[in-house]
């Protein structure tokens, strides 16, 4: 009884204060664009770094975690056998449960890939292998299940199919991006396919869609492999033999699965990043492997949709994560094969700010906003770093050394309820963010 008087009396003190706490349910956040609208965080931290409430072990993989109510779902690979649904308790790290489905296969970079998306009743989640799940957060079974290869002939791509569900409304979108169906839409509640598009690229790629609303029309924004100018022989083989000219940037219809418009002018074979919203019809579009960036922006004129290039440009690119639109400004992690951009900050207008270079690299490590600091990894450090994000010059007000171990730390992070929740190979951690209430008071 005590104990709930107490949370109850913390609760209190928290909206006199104007802090507001908010759940990270999907890839990338409420928005699915890296920002949390949680405030009352810490603006610096001890030399120690923030506390660690728990760490906790994992099989090796990418999965980041959602977080919702208070628990914390994530989508582990166990020895390249199954895939385990994890939930844990936010406060405590304790598992609550698990869901567990035989699914063996390898593939490069093996391991765990995607992040869930959790609503009010269920938990979606793509596994690498190609298996769609919707798991009930009640009773912890297998609401319905799908299967990319069994239903659509799907081909496993090299690092297995790397995704995370978008909910929209009564829908959950996926993209197979396989020649019998490029996105797909499921009832929420039967798993009944609503609509289903035609082939959209030559490949599989490992971007998942977002959602915008342009002259009224609630679109998914997928980002698919389009390839760039072949060479000499093989300009002979297509000649042979015509191939498909698909690929590049789509704009589908949510509600009923219509291509609405398309944009080709970043080819890539490896397409990972989705897409950043910057509002009005403008998005910045960006992949790695030196296929450069570009801002668009999508008018409806005489009832069709257009795509017109702001700029483009083949100075910088991103190869994991998208980049951060925060006041005016993008940040984006410029590292990739080719490149050693280190955080990057831009113009709207494309022109390079400010870059860290190697001072510092940060690998191919996540980066997310809250309350107005970015939170950062050093992806082959794993060093965890605040950031206070300024057109400036980069501003680091708190760093500490090996939160994280090893190397190939690339995941998402996630934040909620003041704890920050991050992973490496084979651990998640919870740290403590927020700032102390004595300190608000």
């Amino acid at each position: 009884m005590k104990s709930w008087f107490f949370i109850a009396i913390l609760s209190l003190i928290s909206v006199s204060i104007g802090i507001v706490r908010a759940d990270w349910p999907q890839y990338l956040g409420p928005d699915r664009n890296g920002i949390s609208s949680e405030t009352g965080l810490a603006k610096s931290w001890p030399k120690d770094g923030p506390k660690v409430l728990w760490t906790k072990p994992l099989s090796e993989g990418f999965a980041a975690a959602a977080i919702k109510d208070g628990q914390v779902y994530l989508l582990d690979r166990v020895k390249s056998q199954e895939d385990v649904l994890r939930c844990y308790d936010l406060a405590t790290g304790n598992e609550l449960w698990n869901f567990s489905h035989k699914d063996p296969g390898e593939f490069d970079f093996n391991g765990s890939r995607n992040p869930p998306t959790v609503d009010e009743n269920n938990v979606y989640c793509v596994g690498p292998m190609g298996t769609v799940y919707c798991i009930s957060r009640s009773t912890h079974e297998a609401v319905w299940m799908k299967d990319f290869k069994a239903d659509y002939d799907a081909e496993r791509p090299m690092w297995g199919f790397s995704q995370s569900p978008l909910l929209y409304k009564n829908l959950v979108i996926v993209a197979p991006q396989c020649p019998k169906a490029g996105a797909v839409a499921y009832d929420k509640t039967s798993g009944k396919v609503v609509w289903q598009t035609p082939k959209l690229c030559d490949r599989t790629g490992y971007s998942s869609p977002v959602l915008t609303t342009i002259d009224g029309v609630d679109q998914a924004v997928l980002m698919t492999p389009l390839r760039s100018a072949p060479d000499e022989q093989e300009q002979e083989e297509q000649e042979e033999k015509p191939t498909f000219e698909g690929g590049g940037l789509y704009g589908i219809d949510a509600k009923k699965g219509e291509i609405l418009w398309n944009y080709k002018g970043i080819a890539c074979n490896i397409t990972i990043p989705p897409i950043t919203l910057i509002g009005n019809g403008r998005m910045f579009v960006t992949a790695g492997y030196e296929a450069g960036s570009a801002m668009i922006k999508v008018v409806r004129k005489l009832g069709k949709f257009q795509v017109h290039e702001l700029f483009k440009t083949d100075e910088y690119d991103a190869q994991i994560h998208p980049a951060l639109f925060y006041k005016d400004h993008l940040y984006l992690n410029g590292n990739s094969n080719e490149r050693r951009n280190g955080l990057m900050c831009l113009s709207l207008e494309g022109k390079v700010l400010w870059k860290t270079r190697r001072r510092p690299s940060f690998g191919r490590g996540g980066l997310i906003l809250a309350d107005g600091m970015i939170y950062m990894v050093e992806g082959d450090k794993g060093h965890l770093y605040l950031i206070k994000p300024t057109a400036k010059e980069y501003t680091e007000v708190g760093m500490v050394k090996k939160v994280l171990k090893g190397k190939e730390i690339w995941a998402p992070l996630a934040i909620a309820d003041g704890k920050l929740v991050i992973r490496d190979q084979h651990q998640l951690k919870c740290l403590e963010v927020k700032e102390a209430l004595a300190a608000k008071e």
